[in-house]
């Protein structure tokens, strides 16, 4: 039988999203209460480190929902007033250092008998506590230096051999006994040992040196997570054999169907025995369950979901797509270094075009004499150089992603100098942000020069416009957004920005006005890009509720389509409902163009929705049945990669039509 890690990572599998989307049936959760998740407030410094401990908790507690666990989320404040009561399991998501009276709370849990599962905590009475102790803070700005944790007996608490996790810093941390161990060590990225730990075991549970990254190996991580919180609790394991095996069984009627489609298509050869050895997986499930051999039943019916899961992708069909695109955030690839990797695995996905984040107005990812120049480009050298050359080999168009306006990651300097200068963004409210004001000519022509570059330098095959927008209905208001509308309009503003603020007597003129301020920068790349690289297309990234972002943003996108000034927009319609999905899509693809096309923008990874393969598929098949002739991931991570590629290359996205 496949052990659970040596399964392909193709997808986080079928979790009670995908059974919906599937059957129309919801598998409620089994209650598993007596784990808390302690999500850091009071143990955190400031507002950045406590939202970032709350995506590591939701992250934690996705991982374990979608299992069949239920834990509760408590905060350090609840800890304090007792929230541990009742509870045997506690896991410190992301806790760095813990005030007094919360860690005698916690203290007095492990006497009682309580057990934790820390993560990266920077607290020396914790260690003290747990049987550890700490190392000096170690960062690797490459992160080449730990990029998986391999567990030295994995079967002892039937965890994965190894988990892949690419981490920039760690905490070091040893046992300080001999009743503590190290379970696993962290690899580099050769594969080879570092001799530092990854997780330490001791009698009051278990500690990581880094917390836990949403980066990939989804489901190696959470039987990482299971396995942990079995050993500490070994009816851990029943519960999600529980919900696993009712979820499967489900899913009965589903393999019927997907069996009685390939035999009315040319796929039958290709779906049929991956039907039969998903039969076979079944069985061995069943038969371990009724074994009570709670850990290898599961990973048996995970073995069932994953070959449905295989037939699924696998019975879809692709069509003529013109556009096949996955917008990639971080201008580096999900594999830092190595553009090659990156290209080739998006090529093998079927897809056509990679639009990468390497340009903004505070900071460039490649070889500026405009923008200032970023800390990416200087550990990992031209970005933009490196990708095109790799999307080339591998018959891919590139974009560069050019964020607009938006000052996020420039230099101080910089920012000074704008302010100074009153070439920033101000609110209805006075204060001053760190955007670009779009209506300072200034400003636009610093815009354009930054495009230009980007045409003159490099064979780039399109500009992709984001941020091509205000930040919302309350900016901008600086003293020359007033004297400029003022001179557009023949007459002053009585009362500024009253009146020319949302509801104000001038708010209607002053909304389109803003609008025309955004589309002069679309308008005007476009007459640069026909100048200097004509076969180079302009795309935008786009609020999807069109026509409300006109006023909410000034983002008259729909003009552009019909004025002719881009070839395609990709509208972010961000959702984990399909109906939703298609509502969005729906008036979108009803707008006139002058040639130009919507790729709906599917948000797999998103904040506002995470789906797995068979949500991303539904998604494209939508989007086609809607006249779309092409579509847009979001995006380029190890998780889209690792998770969702090698399902929708299997079908949807398949290169033999």
């Amino acid at each position: 039988m496949k052990t659970y890690a040596s399964l392909p990572s193709t997808s986080r599998l079928l979790t009670r999203t995908w059974l919906f989307l599937l059957t129309g049936v919801c598998v409620a959760t089994v209650s598993a209460q007596s784990i808390a998740i302690v999500q850091a407030t009071r143990s955190a410094p400031n507002d950045a480190e406590r939202n970032y401990a709350r995506s590591v908790s939701d992250r934690i507690e996705r991982l374990l929902a979608s299992h069949g666990l239920d834990p509760k989320r408590i905060t350090d404040d609840d800890v304090v007033k007792g929230g541990l009561s009742g509870h045997q399991l506690a896991i410190l998501a992301y806790n760095p250092d813990l005030p007094p009276d919360e860690f005698k709370r916690i203290q007095a849990f492990v006497a009682k008998g309580g057990r934790l599962i820390v993560f990266y905590s920077a607290d020396t009475d914790l260690a003290a506590l747990m049987g550890v102790k700490l190392g000096t803070y170690a960062s690797d700005a490459r992160a080449q230096s730990w990029c998986a944790m391999r567990f030295t007996n994995p079967s002892v608490h039937h965890l994965p051999k190894r988990v892949r996790q690419r981490s920039r810093n760690i905490r070091p941390v040893a046992p300080v006994t001999s009743a503590g161990k190290v379970i696993a060590e962290w690899e580099n990225i050769h594969g080879g040992l570092t001799g530092q730990a990854a997780w330490v075991e001791t009698p009051h549970g278990f500690w990581m040196s880094h917390v836990l990254l949403d980066d990939g190996d989804t489901e190696a991580k959470a039987q990482m997570l299971i396995g942990l919180l079995g050993a500490l609790d070994t009816s851990i394991w029943r519960r999600v054999a529980e919900h696993t095996k009712k979820a499967a069984m489900i899913r009965a009627g589903f393999a019927t169907a997907i069996r009685r489609r390939a035999n009315k298509s040319d796929r039958a050869q290709t779906v049929l025995p991956v039907l039969e050895a998903a039969a076979s997986a079944r069985q061995r499930a069943i038969a371990l369950h009724q074994k009570k051999a709670y850990a290898e039943a599961v990973l048996a019916w995970k073995d069932y979901e994953q070959r449905l899961l295989m037939a699924y992708g696998a019975i879809h069909e692709p069509a003529p797509d013109l556009f096949r695109g996955v917008w990639e955030h971080q201008g580096t690839g999900p594999y830092p270094g190595d553009w090659i990797r990156t290209c080739a695995s998006v090529a093998d996905a079927g897809l056509t075009d990679i639009l990468t984040n390497v340009s903004w107005p505070g900071k460039a990812h490649y070889a500026s004499a405009v923008v200032p120049r970023s800390s990416t480009f200087a550990v990992w050298g031209d970005q933009l150089a490196q990708a095109l050359a790799a999307a080339h080999k591998h018959d891919l168009k590139l974009h560069v992603w050019k964020v607009c306006w938006r000052l996020d990651g420039a230099p101080e300097t910089l920012l000074a100098s704008m302010r100074k200068a009153g070439r920033l963004q101000v609110t209805s409210a006075g204060k001053t942000i760190n955007w670009l004001c779009p209506s300072d000519d200034r400003n636009l022509a610093y815009e354009k020069d930054a495009v230009r570059e980007i045409l003159r330098k490099y064979p780039v095959d399109g500009i992709h416009l984001d941020y091509i927008r205000y930040p919302d209905s309350g900016s901008c208001f600086c003293k020359g957004c007033r004297s400029r509308f003022e001179a557009k309009r023949g007459r002053r503003v009585a009362n500024w920005p009253e009146d020319a603020s949302h509801g104000g007597r001038a708010w209607r003129a002053y909304s389109a006005w803003r609008a025309t301020q955004i589309t002069r920068l679309v308008r005007d790349v476009n007459a640069i890009i026909d100048t200097l690289r004509p076969e180079a297309s302009l795309s935008a990234a786009v609020y999807g509720k069109y026509p409300l972002c006109i006023a909410s943003v000034g983002q008259d996108w729909g003009a552009w389509l019909k004025q002719g000034y881009v070839d395609f927009v990709c509208p972010m319609n961000y959702t984990d409902d399909v109906d939703r999905f298609a509502g969005y899509t729906r008036p979108q693809l009803a707008l006139p163009t002058q040639g130009g096309h919507v790729y709906p923008g599917i948000g797999v990874t998103a904040s506002e929705s995470r789906l797995d393969a068979i949500g991303t598929i539904k998604q494209i098949q939508r989007a086609r049945s809607l006249g779309a002739r092409g579509f847009t991931l979001y995006e380029l991570t190890p998780v889209l990669d690792r998770e969702i590629f090698s399902i929708l290359k299997l079908g949807v996205t398949r290169a033999d039509k």
